[in-house]
């Protein structure tokens, strides 16, 4: 591709477009909207859709040039609309979003014939199928999963998915409800899929009548309306033989789910466990790629990498970054006084206190033998230190202790700054490892 980079644009070219195209647009972000205009409003207004932006974000978050898309959304009616789009990445206010113009909204028609059911259901797994590896969240992989799920079962007016946790049931992804929804925590035994398939959990329950059970209660949608579920479809999620998970696709009338549903179900069950469990083997083959096995920092490969990627956003931001080398004190005293389990677990345990007490979006990797290595992006070298000389005298105030031993876990560490301590990888880490160095005298000399 020629243009590599995000269209930059501004509000007097918003007002420009605006004179220009007879469709409506808007501006988002991974966590909502960012620009809307009244005219945009008046024929497509955001509110009254259930719209998942994280999710939305993803499937334009890679493209530069303009690229056209049909969406399923679920209305303040709780009725299925069908939405034209058209979107690509921008830079807004500094900021990467989405500019997305509406073409068209329409309600979803009715599936009318078996062999068009059928193709649909074909294209909406091939859809989540061709997705699901180039989406690094699973849960928003469980949002794809569950939006076409409910495009191939006709009269579905909410969706969730719950994840097993030991005997509790977590919702992962919803569509329909509102917020309040994240809060529940279902016991196993309390599942209509549970309760229905008198605890096997072994093939998809179609509870046709809801106002006949106990659990008959209102509930609340995105739009903060009160309604009740009158019937449901429920399909257990298997993954390498263990019940995983499970995907309930509600309505607001009686009776709405027949056979051709479950069997539809059973289609869309089937391929969803295969999805997810070629995504999981898939997170965990990237995993290992990514992290060293013994101490569960990032490897020095990925670490390079990162490296890259963040000296060239720095170059082009004009921001800065800290890196950080670290040396695990006297391993070698401890490898050959208590022998190399002993001296693995000392590695573990301060590479363990180091990711306890960093930034979510800091990097710490392992470098090679006794020594990590940490990047810190947009930080401020003075503070950087001033918060590793506190890691490192809270790691030394907790020892490991054994029956005969208390065995000492240290490290020393230098820092150095992008751009004034060096331009490039290995500059730093020379600055960095110089450092280092005077910080273990000092300690020694102490």
């Amino acid at each position: 591709m020629i243009n590599q980079e995000p269209k930059s644009i501004n509000n007097e070219w918003l007002s420009k477009l605006r004179a220009m195209v007879p469709f409506g647009f808007l501006i988002f972000d991974g966590q909502g909207i960012i620009f809307l205009d009244e005219y945009t409003r008046s024929i497509f207004d955001p509110h009254e859709f259930d719209i998942s932006y994280p999710f939305l974000f993803e499937q334009f978050k890679d493209t530069i040039e303009p690229l056209s898309k049909n969406i399923g959304l679920i209305g303040r009616d709780l009725k299925k609309y069908s939405l034209d789009v058209v979107g690509q990445l921008v830079r807004y206010e500094n900021r990467a979003a989405v500019l997305l113009f509406i073409k068209d909204l329409k309600r979803e028609l009715s599936v009318d014939t078996d062999l068009k059911r059928l193709s649909k259901l074909r294209d909406l797994m091939l859809d989540i199928n061709q997705s699901i590896l180039h989406i690094e969240d699973i849960q928003k992989t469980f949002y794809l999963i569950l939006e076409n799920a409910m495009r191939a079962i006709e009269k579905s007016n909410l969706g969730s998915i719950f994840i097993l946790n030991g005997d509790i049931f977590d919702v992962v992804s919803y569509i329909g409800f509102g917020k309040d929804i994240e809060d529940l925590k279902l016991p196993l035994v309390e599942s209509f899929l549970y309760r229905n398939s008198n605890g096997m959990m072994d093939r998809i329950t179609n509870i046709s009548r809801i106002e006949n059970d106990d659990h008959f209660y209102p509930v609340t949608t995105f739009a903060g309306d009160r309604v009740y579920i009158k019937s449901e479809l429920s399909a257990p999620i298997y993954v390498n033989g263990n019940l995983y998970a499970m995907i309930n696709l509600d309505s607001l009338e009686e009776d709405a789910f027949d056979e051709s549903d479950i069997a539809s179900m059973e289609f869309v069950s089937t391929n969803i466990q295969i999805a997810i469990s070629n995504q999981l083997l898939y997170q965990e083959k990237s995993r290992m790629a990514m992290f060293d096995s013994l101490t569960q920092l990032y490897n020095r490969h990925y670490f390079n990498e990162q490296f890259e990627q963040m000296i060239m956003k720095a170059k082009r931001t004009h921001e800065h970054f800290v890196v950080a080398l670290f040396d695990v004190d006297d391993l070698k005293t401890v490898n050959d006084q208590y022998g190399h389990v002993m001296g693995d677990k000392v590695l573990q345990k301060v590479a363990s206190d180091l990711l306890e007490k960093i930034r979510r979006s800091d990097v710490v990797a392992r470098y090679g033998g006794d020594e990590f290595v940490g990047l810190f992006y947009n930080a401020d070298c003075v503070l950087i230190q001033n918060k590793l000389f506190e890691i490192q005298e809270e790691v030394k105030q907790t020892p490991i202790k054994t029956n005969e031993s208390v065995i000492s876990c240290t490290f020393s560490f230098g820092t150095a700054c992008y751009p004034y301590d060096g331009n490039s990888m290995a500059e730093l880490l020379e600055v960095a490892d110089q450092a280092m160095y005077l910080n273990k005298r000092d300690k020694e000399r102490n």
